[in-house]
């Protein structure tokens, strides 16, 4: 900011604007007020730094980079349950520290992805904790930043049923019916955060909504066949810019839900008549999500890219290394930790996937790739050399 910084500005700061004028959660989309678009919570917490700090983005960028700043301390926590010695932990927060892309959302976007890196990181943290047998009030802290993490990323919905599944399985023998209980309790609290949002919707809407209309375009977004796999054609332009005339006439003179019931309807005759592309486009995506979508880069500078390609590949090598390393160094808890990482990974970018994929999509996951790269680090260690 000292150096004359103006951070980008998306639809967050449009919704922020109409809270703090009492206008509610509102946002003018396709021509149309949206009542219920996107995750809430960065809008709240932008109005609220706005409320007390004035109107001005210094306070968001400095809430931005703090949460970014934690991000590499719960990178080497994790690093330490699954097993990893205090040096390799070191190792492990590293990528996290430097990365490209959490380094300009924090300071040049006023964008929730740090705040999703930071609160996804927790989610694995608090759930990786509850192994081999927590106390009650544990698995309810786990819950309730599932359920956070759900109003910020709605892809992590399918990570909670996988975590109870997990802790069923982990459980010991003496310990089943205390599990039970902790899942429950644990399910409960995620459903107690989200829940009440859902609720306001419904007020609202007067129509179930879970978090977001905006659901049914991602969907679109990413399953109609004009589909690149991301938000964006080649030629740079959104996605919605390339659909039939006809097809945008009628979304522009619809009003919210019925945008909606437009975009459902067009995705669902899309499956019906294509499912084997759809699911070519699926695998693609993921494919995507742990790569590069062919729209990479449209909207930065070509170093930029070419910088973080170096980055990543690197970090993406080190870590699949490191995972063949961590399963045979850990033990049997350690391993049952490593599953959960790779179960937390794998839902995110695969709930991802039915809908689009866009590169900063990863990098709310991408820092735990550090735990794998310190594994790696580690493995030709002499033995006998590792500190305590």
């Amino acid at each position: 900011m000292v150096l004359g910084l103006h951070p980008q500005r998306f639809e967050y700061e449009r919704q922020a604007l109409s809270l703090l004028a009492g206008e509610g959660y509102r946002l003018v989309h396709l021509g149309t007020p949206h009542l219920a678009f996107g995750p809430p919570p960065y809008a709240f917490l932008c109005a609220g730094l706005y409320r007390v700090f004035g109107h001005g983005p210094l306070p968001v960028v400095l809430a931005q980079i703090v949460a970014s700043s934690l991000i590499p301390v719960v990178i080497a926590r994790m690093a330490g349950e699954v097993g990893l010695e205090r040096r390799l932990r070191w190792i492990a927060a590293a990528p996290a520290v430097v990365h490209p892309g959490l380094i300009v959302y924090a300071v040049g976007k006023l964008h929730p992805l740090s705040f999703d890196a930071l609160v996804l990181g927790l989610t694995a943290l608090s759930v990786l904790r509850l192994v081999p047998a927590a106390r009650i009030g544990a698995h309810v802290k786990a819950g309730l930043l599932v359920g956070l993490a759900t109003l910020l990323r709605g892809t992590v919905a399918l990570f909670p049923p996988l975590a109870a599944l997990w802790l069923a399985c982990v459980a010991p023998a003496g310990a089943r019916r205390r599990a039970a209980a902790g899942i429950v309790m644990f399910l409960g609290a995620a459903a107690l955060v989200v829940l009440p949002w859902t609720a306001r919707n419904y007020l609202v809407l007067h129509r179930l909504v879970f978090i977001t209309t905006d659901t049914a375009e991602l969907f679109w977004r990413g399953n109609n066949p004009g589909a690149t796999g991301s938000a964006l054609l080649r030629d740079g332009r959104a996605i919605f810019a390339g659909a039939p005339e006809a097809f945008r006439r009628e979304m522009l003179a619809r009003d919210e839900l019925g945008q909606v019931d437009l975009f459902r309807q067009t995705s669902r005759a899309y499956l019906r008549e294509r499912p084997t592309e759809f699911a070519a486009g699926v695998a693609r995506k993921l494919l995507s999500f742990w790569w590069f979508p062919a729209t990479a880069g449209l909207v930065y500078p070509g170093a930029w890219l070419a910088i973080y390609r170096l980055f990543y590949a690197a970090l993406l090598a080190a870590a699949a290394l490191g995972a063949v390393a961590a399963w045979q160094r850990a033990d049997r808890v350690g391993q049952q930790r490593l599953v959960l990482l790779l179960v937390f990974l794998g839902s995110v970018s695969v709930a991802q996937s039915l809908f689009y994929v866009e590169v900063r999509h990863r990098w709310a996951v991408e820092p735990i790739l550090g735990i794998f790269v310190a594994a790696a680090v580690g493995r030709w260690r002499p033995a006998g050399t590792a500190s305590p």
